[in-house]
């Protein structure tokens, strides 16, 4: 993978953060200003393009702060089942299992899920909102709560086809249908957004190229 070196090999600190990265590129999916914001926007986008065949209402700006703070979480989601709607708030991650020093961190999935909880659950169960932590890894690992959340919206979606399109089949056959559909979806969206992250790395070659041309 490429990387800034120096002419006798050693690398040269990041250009964002000054931090001293690996050889393989692994600083590049943690380093807050690589492409961090992008990735979590696919992460944003796929999933509201899941609510809508769900009926499920799904806003990034009507998301209510936090009671004591002005923090708030990526979206809104709206449940209606038997004329009564319940409302949660999503908030979306994806974690590099290794350091940017290159360290495989077992935890790090499980960091961010415990991070978001503390954040986030509080603050909105005062306001009576349940609280969803949509925690992934940039290998595709699916935590369990965004896992649910996939099934539940996958559910919602074989409603809406048996009900109106395809009355005659299977409601257990289109639910694991939707379900895997909903996974592939979100797979792809996380292996986009980790190489959207790792072509920063070509940003910064660009960037030396011109400087070496006086430009």
């Amino acid at each position: 993978m490429l990387f800034r070196s120096r002419a006798d090999g050693s690398l040269l600190p990041c250009r964002h953060c000054n931090a001293i990265p690996d050889v393989n590129g692994h600083h590049k999916q943690v380093c807050r200003y690589c492409g961090k914001k992008s990735a979590h926007d696919l992460l944003n986008q796929v999933m509201s393009g899941l609510a809508r065949p769900a009926c499920i209402g799904y806003s990034t700006t009507s998301v209510p702060c936090h009671d004591d703070t002005n923090q708030q979480g990526d979206a809104l989601l709206s449940f209606t089942s038997d004329s009564t709607t319940t409302h949660a708030v999503a908030d979306f991650t994806m974690r590099h299992m290794f350091s940017g020093a290159g360290t495989w961190n077992d935890r790090a999935l499980q960091d961010a899920h415990n991070q978001k909880v503390a954040k986030h659950r509080n603050p909105y169960q005062r306001q009576l909102l349940s609280f969803i932590p949509c925690v992934a890894s940039t290998y595709g690992v699916i935590g369990a709560d965004f896992l649910r959340l996939l099934y539940v919206m996958a559910r919602k979606q074989a409603e809406v086809i048996v009900t109106h399109h395809r009355p005659d089949t299977s409601y257990r056959q289109i639910v694991g249908y939707c379900f895997n559909n909903n996974r592939v979806k979100l797979g792809a969206a996380i292996a986009r957004a980790m190489a959207m992250r790792a072509l920063s790395l070509l940003v910064d070659l660009y960037s030396m190229q011109l400087s070496s041309h006086g430009r």
